[in-house]
């Protein structure tokens, strides 16, 4: 069965991503595929909404993010939203924070954000256009101490996106960047890294309704 509108949201296991995907779920016509890394630890608010499919999607695997857009296709038609909200961050200085996790950020923030908007693009197409949006942040407009690579992977996302919307304007695709200032949400308490687990405070804010 084809919605008027399939919208495929990542990082939807806490915060904004939840928020997102009952919000549009709720709106007729609207079918939300929201996508964790772990589905079976999905809220029962998502896995029990009749207008949510709950997928599994790892936006740092190729196989992953490829075998989701196959499963889009085929069983909803294709996607005609993309939101990646996706993202994580470890506060430090350029010194504080290992290269190896640095690039983690990397992997999710700018590199997870090109591998699933080159999925599901064709998807967009098909469909004679359609709306790709990325949760930045603040941070993408100016630097944060001790935030260092956080900081830099969302200015590198703020260009990779400004830049993708001219060459996809001829496609009837908008590309709309949003920057969140502080949420209150487990963001910075649980980076998708092996290792050692951090713990941080984070600041407390109302969410960003998108």
């Amino acid at each position: 069965m084809t919605s008027k509108h399939t919208v495929v949201i990542t990082g939807c296991s806490s915060g904004i991503g939840i928020a997102l995907a009952l919000l549009l779920a709720d709106k007729p016509g609207y079918t939300v595929i929201a996508t964790l890394r772990k589905p079976s630890k999905a809220p029962a608010s998502l896995t029990s909404h009749a207008s949510i499919d709950v997928q599994r999607l790892d936006v740092t695997d190729d196989e992953s993010t490829d075998a989701l857009a196959r499963y889009v296709k085929l069983q909803h038609g294709g996607a005609s939203i993309v939101v990646n909200n996706a993202g994580f961050g470890i506060p430090g200085s350029l010194e504080q924070v290992g290269l190896e996790d640095a690039a983690g950020i990397f992997a999710v923030n700018v590199w997870g954000v090109a591998r699933v908007t080159r999925a599901f693009a064709p998807h967009l197409r098909a469909r004679g256009g359609g709306l790709v949006v990325t949760v930045s942040s603040t941070s993408g407009w100016l630097a944060v101490p001790y935030l260092d690579y956080y900081t830099a992977s969302k200015m590198a996302v703020e260009g990779l996106m400004e830049g993708y919307r001219y060459s996809v304007e001829r496609d009837n695709i908008k590309v709309v960047l949003v920057n969140p200032g502080p949420v209150a949400t487990e963001f910075f308490g649980a980076p998708p890294l092996r290792g050692r687990r951090r713990r941080h405070r984070v600041p407390r804010a109302r969410l960003v309704r998108l």
